[in-house]
């Protein structure tokens, strides 16, 4: 089947009021991809499919919302998103809500409350707030030092490839073997995930799903 008869296919999808066919149309949108790039209507076929319980396009539409891509910027409804999708048991939504809780985006800032949902987050497997959590107990940060839990919890991230915890393990003497040269390159690859190592203020929010 040529390209062009798949998509006039999707299109239908579409019409037909298909959810996913609507989000990911809002993905081509906002990537500029088979379409010209155009914020505003992503945001609107996310708000079509959010208003349907469309997990994925609750995360997209916060994510609009967090950027003030294709809406006035708003913490506060990026944050009522972000709980719907975490609900629907979407991780890197749970994620988010650490960090908006962390920072104070569109609530007041509770770092217990954050630590809380990184336990949550960190206990399904998600590498950055296992890595977070590593920070927290290793500074001893809003919560009780624990260097064993740190270790734990900058193994279990690291295992997964996220670099910022192998920097993490290097700094505890465990890892690289304080070998300046592995630490260097480790560091270059923590900012390239942009996660300053050691550093719990530089918490960024995942940004939107782009699955089509």
């Amino acid at each position: 089947m040529e390209f062009r008869e798949e998509f006039d296919l999707f299109l239908e999808d579409v019409e037909e009021e298909n959810m996913d066919a609507i989000y990911i149309l809002g993905n081509y949108f906002r990537t500029g991809k088979y379409v010209e790039k155009d914020d505003r209507k992503a945001a609107e076929l996310y708000a079509k499919a959010s208003a349907k319980g469309h997990t994925l396009s609750h995360y997209n539409l916060a994510g609009c919302y967090y950027k003030g891509a294709g809406v006035v910027k708003d913490y506060k409804k990026a944050l009522e998103l972000y709980h719907k999708a975490a609900e629907n048991g979407l991780l890197n939504a749970e994620f988010n809500l650490f960090v908006f809780y962390y920072h104070g985006f569109g609530v007041e800032a509770d770092v217990s409350k954050a630590i809380e949902i990184c336990q949550q987050a960190a206990k399904k497997g998600d590498m950055r707030a296992q890595y977070s959590l590593g920070v927290f107990y290793r500074n001893g940060d809003n919560i009780e030092k624990d260097i064993l839990q740190s270790f734990v919890q900058f193994k279990k991230s690291a295992e997964q490839g996220y670099a910022p915890a192998q920097v993490g393990l290097d700094k505890l003497g465990i890892g690289t073997g304080n070998n300046d040269v592995k630490a260097v390159e480790l560091y270059k690859k923590a900012v390239d995930q942009k996660y300053a190592p050691g550093c719990i203020d530089s918490l960024v929010v995942i940004e939107m799903e782009s699955g089509s």
